[in-house]
């Protein structure tokens, strides 16, 4: 059977040709902006429809979580940047291999920072009501059926553990992937409060997303940061649930709440006890995870030092020769120490300055990558404060 050399050639597949460092980073940062405007999209539209509060909380969590936030940044990536699934998943931190020990200690920073999520809260709330903003009267979920809690579970506990840790920690890092590991843990951290797009949850959740972002960045997968999200979420839905249904379980929470709330100075002790507790827990978990975070970003990461040339050993050498260890005075001795330092300073500024210069170019080169994810951020921003203005009566 004879082909046509054209027909082969169609049958050939198209492969990609590699993108440049600068061009994915910028193609993930508009990546990014999709589920940022969507949020707002669906807040507002949410708000113009006649919905039960169940139902209202559903939708608007399954469009969100799962669409914006799932399969909206699935479908650009193989788009933009590769068809390759196993790719979108190692840019997204989700397949990397921790030790199991890490997921055990994961449970435990979830139920401390459960704890910790509390405190924080309460005191938000408390300085947000002083300057005069007021919370909505809203009923709330209402569990009438135990299939009500089932879907609370599923739509506030699952979907936001998984999707948004997807967008809001694994492609936020992928961005930002070039960045130290203090700037990632504390911008993604604080963007996560800033991409709740609330006033109430702002500070709780930049607190509780830096932490989250922390166990990211430090075992290079998103997933104990996934456990952690679920825990914190699903103790404020059993709480809810046990508060309106009663039994064993509203029993048990009730006086778990007394011996916590019964005075301010018992409060206090809680939860000056969690943050002890999270950065012990904190600690552990990157020492746990040393070894696996190497194999992603090579031997002593973690961590970047500034290598500074140190004196060259013929300058030394000379020294001596001229002198000799007998001839040099103390005098001489402290002239040639002071020469030294003074050689080392001028090395070390000379140094410096050649790094900043390059820093600041490599600052200029990159900007434009990361300009899309700054204008979503800049929305979110200032879709939060509309939110506290629009509650605000002094």
């Amino acid at each position: 059977m004879m082909f046509d050399k054209k027909t082969v050639e169609k049958k050939k597949p198209k492969i990609r040709p590699e993108l440049s460092s600068a061009k994915k980073t910028l193609r993930l940062s508009i990546m990014f902006v999709v589920p940022v405007l969507g949020l707002m999209l669906v807040r507002a539209i949410s708000s113009l429809l006649p919905l039960s509060d169940n139902v209202s909380s559903w939708v608007f969590s399954f469009v969100i979580q799962v669409v914006f936030m799932g399969i909206v940044p699935f479908l650009m990536y193989r788009f933009l940047i590769s068809s390759n699934a196993k790719e979108f998943l190692i840019d997204f931190r989700v397949n990397h291999k921790i030790p199991p020990v890490a997921y055990v200690m994961a449970i435990a920073i979830g139920l401390s920072v459960s704890v910790l999520n509390t405190g924080n809260s309460v005191i938000w709330a408390m300085i947000l009501e002083s300057v005069g903003y007021q919370y909505p009267n809203g009923v709330g979920t209402l569990y009438r059926t135990p299939e009500i809690l089932v879907m609370e579970i599923i739509t506030t506990c699952l979907f936001p553990a998984i999707f948004e840790e997807l967008t809001d920690r694994g492609l936020l890092l992928a961005v930002f992937n070039k960045e130290s590991d203090k700037f990632k843990i504390l911008f993604v951290g604080l963007c996560f409060g800033i991409l709740h797009q609330n006033i109430p949850q702002l500070v709780p959740a930049a607190i509780g997303g830096i932490i989250i972002t922390y166990l990211a960045v430090k075992s290079g997968s998103i997933i104990p940061g996934m456990i952690v999200h679920f825990i914190i979420n699903f103790t404020i839905v059993i709480g809810e649930y046990a508060e309106q249904t009663g039994g064993w379980l509203a029993n048990l929470i009730s006086s778990f709440e007394s011996a916590i709330y019964s005075n301010i100075i018992t409060l206090l002790l809680v939860f000056v006890a969690s943050i002890f507790l999270t950065q012990y827990l904190l600690k552990q978990f990157k020492i746990i995870n040393l070894k696996s975070r190497e194999n992603i970003d090579g031997p002593g990461a973690g961590g970047k030092t500034i290598a500074l040339p140190g004196v060259k050993p013929s300058l030394v050498k000379d020294i001596l020769e001229i002198y000799g260890p007998e001839a040099v005075s103390e005098e001489d001795k402290r002239a040639f120490a002071m020469e030294l330092v003074s050689a080392m300073e001028t090395v070390k500024k000379q140094t410096v300055k050649e790094k900043t210069e390059k820093g600041i170019k490599v600052v200029k080169k990159i900007a434009l990558e990361y300009i899309p994810t700054y204008i979503a951020l800049i929305a979110a921003s200032i879709f939060t404060i509309f939110t506290f203005i629009f509650r605000y009566k002094p």
